[in-house]
């Protein structure tokens, strides 16, 4: 099967297929949870439980 040959100028159109119209920023995140002054076996069982039921990574 013959491969067509192609030129720069025959992918460029001249009007554009996009238009932007206009940008935004994300909506600001919560800040991240800290555990500290617990057992470290607290700390696993409520971060195993975080990504269980708000991430639903597990």
């Amino acid at each position: 099967k013959p491969l067509a040959e192609k030129k720069l100028n025959d992918l460029i159109s001249e009007s554009p297929l996009v238009t932007v119209r206009g940008y935004a920023l994300p909506a600001e995140k919560s800040p991240g949870k800290v555990f500290k002054g617990e057992p470290l076996p607290d700390m696993v069982k409520k971060v195993v439980g975080l990504l269980r039921s708000e991430a639903k990574v597990i």
